[in-house]
């Protein structure tokens, strides 16, 4: 199924409605970094700008895993060439 722009929309929405909890009081995941997700097999498959920074979405599909999500939240400096995880979160 394709989504228009209207569709995707809505569906950043609810990500963002859905980590709204987890945004209200961040705390790191111990060892969760999007460059360590993304070594894992990880794909961005979605991002939102929320008040802290920029929230990845990344999420892995294999065979027998089932759908694995997880929303880290990104932050930029302007002396640094990178972005820094904030934190990591599972999504239930």
């Amino acid at each position: 199924m394709r989504l228009g722009r209207i569709g995707r929309l809505a569906v950043a929405g609810a990500l963002v409605a859905a980590a709204m909890p987890a945004l209200a009081q961040p705390k790191a995941t111990a060892g969760f970094t999007v460059a360590g997700l993304i070594s894992e097999g990880y794909t961005i498959v979605s991002s939102v700008m929320t008040q802290l920074g920029v929230a990845l979405f990344l999420q892995r599909m294999g065979p027998g895993d089932g759908a694995v999500l997880y929303m880290c939240v990104v932050t930029e400096s302007p002396d640094t060439d990178v972005l820094s995880t904030l934190y990591c979160k599972a999504v239930e």
